[in-house]
């Protein structure tokens, strides 16, 4: 193995290695879990603040460097929320659940967002770019 495919490995790892230290947190097992079912009548969604405070720092925690990338970018707390909630790494329909709105939504969301960031037209998924970001 030559020098650059070393250090894509280690990256690679370290990468995995921060995705599972921050999917097996508490507030990120809390969230999957709401994310699996829908509570039906409800007006809200099933994350409070206290949640997306967990949220934020958790995923601060595990990726020093992602605040300080995201206040790059002109966004809203809205879209800021969606891409801290990317790094779960969930479906449509259970990010439509946790914000509490239709999946068609939750596409125009996450098309803003990448136009914010500036992916548009790239094959590059969301959730690829802001790990990628860091």
């Amino acid at each position: 193995m030559n020098e650059q495919q070393e250090e894509k490995s280690i990256i690679q790892r370290i990468a995995e290695q921060r995705n599972n230290l921050f999917l097996s947190s508490m507030i990120a097992r809390k969230v999957i879990k709401l994310s699996q079912k829908v509570i039906p009548g409800t007006t809200k969604s099933p994350l409070s603040e206290k949640y997306w405070r967990d949220i934020i720092t958790q995923a601060n925690e595990v990726y020093p460097s992602l605040e300080k990338k995201f206040s790059e970018f002109n966004m809203t707390l809205a879209d800021l929320r969606y891409c801290y909630l990317v790094l779960f790494h969930l479906d449509t329909i259970s990010e439509a659940i946790l914000l509490n709105i239709q999946p068609d939504s939750v596409n125009k969301r996450r098309q803003r967002v990448r136009q914010k960031l500036g992916i548009i037209g790239e094959e590059l998924d969301l959730y690829t770019y802001i790990i990628n970001m860091m």
